[in-house]
């Protein structure tokens, strides 16, 4: 056997990479079909005519059999094809429901003609299992069929990835998109982050979380999912776990649709044990999903060559979803009244309510001289700001302590109501018999109204909020056949996330209003709150009623992902050469308030302390005469615009070196630039801390047999609470940081590796010879970046 100049550089290329030092792009979707043409005596026929036809569009695609009686054809669509073979003198061969996954090298076997009039024909149908004896990577697939087939409780895509191997087992999603994405699974015991998720071709992970699938599909517009373990070829990247490729389904040369309805309704479920115990009402759970979908020819535009197909599908989950019964310590009415004579910790103890105003100790549990008389707060010595917070929680409804056992006196179940809506477009269009397009358009719409939701508030109706999800997004592929033997198909993507979580009403809005509240404490910072809201407020009583809520109530977060991706394929001779490029850019705001926030409205932790001299011993009662322990709020907002560039390129080549034996061997380079802020920012860096530049910090001492914070240096002192905090005027508080716009540093405060090489090699060996039992292995190197 000879070995090509080719062979010997592609090899040489794979060497020097796997000899390199080495410190992973939406992938294409078409497959390639192959086979032999041969007699009835076995003997190679060259120049058959072989005509591949797509059973629900009637596109075609031909070759002709070389030398060998090999030929191949590239860039196809995953769909259900038949192979037609033609010579004079010979019968005409047709196998037809020759099924052909993404990302798939089919290898469909020998194809025998029989000696006859080329006007009859031989008709076979390809049935049951086969066994892909040219394919060198590893992989599984769930056909369209199967899905019909298969009951999905949440009907969410990732729920059926279950069914592949490799993938881990995991709970069933209860409806469609989840909460704000579907955790990607965890694939040949990889991380979840580490796996691509493609639908058409685009990245369809969460662009500030990649362990979660953001873009959704409806399972009735699955045509196929196909998962490739990590271990595949060159041209598939910027991962190093699995593949993960989703196919939508598109229109065919007759009109298909369907529509459909699933429910679920709480008058088919037991109540909850902890419901039943609580004597609790059974609450609402409605899950009505309402779905239609119908694909076809485009009237008037589908004559000889030229044919236009589209295909719609909608879903709309309507979710109405219960929360857990949770339980709450809520203050009384003689609480808040300034009366503590009956309020007991979990083991029935008088909790003894502490006056910072009298002279002595006052144990919580001991008693002493500093308590208040009775246990009971006089009515001049309650503060009216506290007691407007307080004023908001709901009162007790259970004062049986022998179920409650002290923990709790009150308890809600909330409600969220959850309409959801996933619309899938897709057009197929081929001008000639040498392009073809198509294009899709998916958009995704979750709102999630109440406070059991995603980054809700506090969840003992405190005020309701929406969390609004969406996730818009297009590709776009060009496929042009330049000669029979050479290919070239390009895609571009793009998609839209956003997330908002501002409060439902007005009526929600006025709820948390300072003015309304009764709440007139300022702030040092005003103009971050313009909706005048009131301030968080923690308290540690047992299941505290805390004031809660995300930090983004006033803005939105917004991230956006945009791809294109270019690959051509020449086939010479037993050989098929392909070569690609992927670029992609991402930028992601977690909005105003978003990650690394503080309060921008303020934040009062009530907890009891009993280093605070001002402390009574119960957080509610500090909360009434206005003690708190520790005061937050921020003078700016924090913001993340992250921005991130990938870029990769590779070169492979699929030989089949004889009928039985197939190799993949190439090399896939990776170069990428790591997030980075569009914003100023600064990290602590420690071979630029000066020691000598060091701020001085109050440490903790006791004088006169009470805690204080102590500065050893002018031996001022103060109350206990600044321990820990700098001394003014002192040092240089921004001693060892580095700014985002100093030239010494890279963007992101990461150096840049440079360009990574990822050699892969795959071998597919046809064991017997008659394409029943192949052996296939594969290696390569793999980055996540």
């Amino acid at each position: 056997m000879s070995i090509s100049r080719f062979q010997l550089a592609c090899a040489a290329v794979v060497a020097a990479a796997l000899l390199a030092p080495h410190p992973a792009a939406a992938q294409a979707v078409t497959g390639t079909i192959s086979g032999t043409v041969v007699d009835q005596q076995g003997s190679m026929v060259p120049g058959a005519t072989v005509t591949i036809i797509n059973e629900a569009t009637n596109d075609t695609r031909v070759a002709v059999s070389d030398e060998r009686g090999d030929f191949q054809i590239t860039s196809l669509q995953p769909g259900t094809y038949t192979a037609r073979v033609e010579l004079v003198s010979f019968r005409t061969l047709e196998r037809r429901n020759v099924v052909l996954s993404a990302a798939e090298r089919l290898s469909i076997g020998t194809l025998r003609l029989e000696v006859g009039a080329l006007g009859e024909t031989v008709t076979v149908e390809a049935r049951g299992s086969r066994v892909n004896t040219a394919e060198t990577q590893h992989s599984g697939v769930i056909t369209a069929t199967q899905i019909e087939q298969t009951q999905v409780l949440g009907r969410d895509v990732t729920s059926i990835m279950r069914l592949l191997p490799g993938v881990r087992y995991e709970n069933t999603v209860d409806s469609l998109g989840m909460s704000f994405g579907t955790s990607v699974p965890n694939v040949g015991g990889g991380r979840r982050d580490w796996s691509n998720v493609m639908v058409d071709g685009v990245i369809a992970n969460e662009v500030g979380n990649s362990g979660l699938m953001a873009q959704q599909i409806n399972l009735d517009a699955v045509a196929e999912v196909v998962l490739l373990l990590n271990s595949y070829r060159a041209e598939y990247g910027r991962a190093g776990g699995g593949q993960l490729q989703i196919v939508s389904k598109g229109g065919s040369s007759s009109y298909r649709g369907n529509l459909y309805y699933y429910g679920r309704h709480e008058a088919l479920n037991a109540t909850n044990f902890f419901v039943n115990r609580a004597g609790a009402q059974k609450p609402r759970y409605r899950f009505n999903t309402y779905g239609a979908n119908l694909g076809g020819p485009v009237p008037g535009l589908n004559k000889g060559d030229k044919k236009l197909f589209f295909f719609y599908s909608m879903e709309a989950p309507l979710v109405n979803r219960p929360g857990p019964l949770r339980n709450w310590m809520m203050p009384t009415e003689a609480e808040l009244r300034g009366d503590f004579s009956q309020t007991l910790d979990s083991q029935g103890r008088l909790i003894n309510i502490k006056d910072p105003q009298r002279e002595g100790a006052c144990n919580a549990v001991t008693g002493g001289p500093g308590c208040f008389p009775g246990n009971m707060i006089p009515a001049d010595q309650i503060n009216r700001n506290g007691l407007a917070l307080l004023n908001m929680l709901p009162r007790p409804t259970n004062f049986d302590r022998a179920f409650t056992q002290g923990q709790f006196n009150h308890s809600t179940q909330e409600n969220a109501d959850n309409p959801k809506l996933n619309n899938i477009v897709r057009v197929d269009w081929r001008p000639s018999s040498n392009d073809s397009f198509y294009f899709t358009f998916k958009d995704w719409y979750s709102d999630q109204r109440g406070s059991e939701i995603t980054a809700g508030p506090a969840k003992w109706g405190f005020f309701n909020t929406h969390y609004l999800n969406t996730d818009r997004g297009m590709s776009a592929n060009y496929t042009k056949i330049i000669r029979s033997n050479l290919v070239s198909d390009t895609d571009f993507g793009i998609r839209q996330q956003t997330e908002q979580f501002y409060p439902l009403t007005q009526g929600d809005w006025d709820r948390i209003n300072r003015d309304n509240v009764g709440f007139n404490v300022g702030q040092f910072s005003p103009q971050l709150n313009p909706r005048n809201v009131i301030p968080k407020v923690n308290f540690n009583v047992p299941n505290s009623p805390n004031f809660t809520y995300d930090n983004r109530l006033v803005d939105q977060g917004e991230g956006w992902l945009t791809s294109v991706r270019s690959n051509l394929t020449w086939i010479r001779g037993s050989h098929s050469i392909k070569g690609g490029i992927y670029l992609e850019q991402s930028r992601n705001s977690e909005g105003s308030g978003g990650v690394g926030a503080g309060p921008w409205s303020g934040e009062y932790f009530f907890n009891t302390d009993t280093s605070n001299p001002f402390d009574t011993n119960y957080s509610y009662a500090n909360a009434l005469i206005g003690s708190f322990r520790e005061y937050r709020e921020i003078d700016a907002f924090s913001e993340v615009k992250g921005k991130r560039l990938v870029s990769e390129f590779y070169l492979q080549d699929t030989w089949r070196a004889n009928r039985r034996l197939t190799m993949d061997y190439g090399v896939r380079f990776l170069w990428y630039q790591p997030w980075y802020s569009e914003q100023s920012a600064a990290v602590f860096v420690p071979e630029r801390y000066d020691p000598a530049q060091a701020p001085r910090l109050y440490q903790p001492a006791r004088i006169n047999n009470v805690n204080v914070a102590f500065d050893p240096v002018t031996g001022q002192s103060l109350p206990n609470v600044f321990v820990g905090s700098f001394v003014p005027g002192v040092g240089n508080r921004y001693n060892g940081m580095v700014a985002s716009d100093d030239p010494d540093y890279p963007r992101g405060f990461r150096d840049n590796q440079g360009i990574h090489p990822e050699p892969r090699l795959g071998v597919a060996y046809d064991i017997t010879g008659d394409n029943k039992t192949g052996l296939h292995a594969s290696v390569g190197v793999y980055h996540n970046p």
